[in-house]
């Protein structure tokens, strides 16, 4: 499909195209592949879609992702690692906290 590193990748909703970083250093871009699986995998177009600033590459996450129309992307600008939070608090049963701290109407 290609000769570059890629990595970070993600298939849009109709399964039609692979989207991915390229390499170490993606530059602000992702590259694209239009894909046929049936009856056989058969590659497509190729391109990529220009952003205009820098993406952080993390091995624990993708830091985009691709509308289900595959038309929009929602992009986290790179940074640094430390630009990034390492932790999360999950609060489970939040409404019936928020009930509890509205007033009764």
């Amino acid at each position: 499909m290609t000769t570059a590193i890629g990595a970070n990748v993600a298939w849009s909703a109709d399964g039609k195209q692979i989207f991915f970083l390229a390499g170490p250093d993606a530059r602000g871009r992702i590259l694209f592949l239009d894909v046929r699986t049936v009856p056989t995998v058969v590659v497509g177009q190729r391109g990529f879609i220009e952003y205009r600033r820098n993406f952080l590459q993390s091995p624990n996450f993708r830091n985009y992702d691709v509308s289900p129309d595959g038309r929009q992307f929602v992009v986290i600008p790179g940074g640094t690692a430390s630009d990034y939070v390492d932790s999360m608090n999950l609060v489970l049963n939040w409404t019936e906290d928020l009930k509890q701290r509205l007033p009764v109407r």
